[in-house]
């Protein structure tokens, strides 16, 4: 396979301190994806809970305003449904607390390094072939 140079976004990406330290991390040899606590994964529960509250609430709302001619239940209603969705996802984002960014940290990490692997790795400069062969 031909050497091809990689774009310039490709090359500063790999070049920031961000991916370099993600990198680093998912390559030490203790590194590993935290355990999903049962807090962690009720807060998880919630937190989808609170994305299938709103809309189809909403949604419903306003078949039965047109239905009933009573704009006011979705003008009023919509709203109220929304906040509501709101905190419950604030409550599901408690729950979910340390152990939610300790889990996200890891995934995002494992997530860099893979994508550094495959799409960033520098080609060696001797014989034109990407490092990753």
């Amino acid at each position: 396979m031909p050497h091809r140079t990689q774009p310039a976004w490709k090359r500063r990406l790999a070049d920031s301190r961000f991916c370099r330290r993600a990198v680093a991390e998912a390559a030490a040899p203790g590194f590993q994806t935290p355990k999903l606590t049962p807090r962690f994964r009720v807060g998880l529960g919630v937190l989808a809970f609170s994305y299938l509250l709103a809309w189809p609430l909403i949604g419903f709302l306003g078949i039965l305003a047109v239905r009933r001619s009573q704009p006011a239940l979705v003008t009023i209603g919509g709203p109220i449904a929304y906040g509501v969705s709101t905190v419950v996802f604030f409550l599901g984002l408690f729950l979910s607390g340390k152990d939610g960014l300790r889990f996200l940290r890891a995934f995002g990490y494992r997530l860099i390094a893979r994508f550094h692997a495959r799409h960033l790795a520098v080609p060696d400069e001797e014989d034109g072939r990407d490092s990753r062969e």
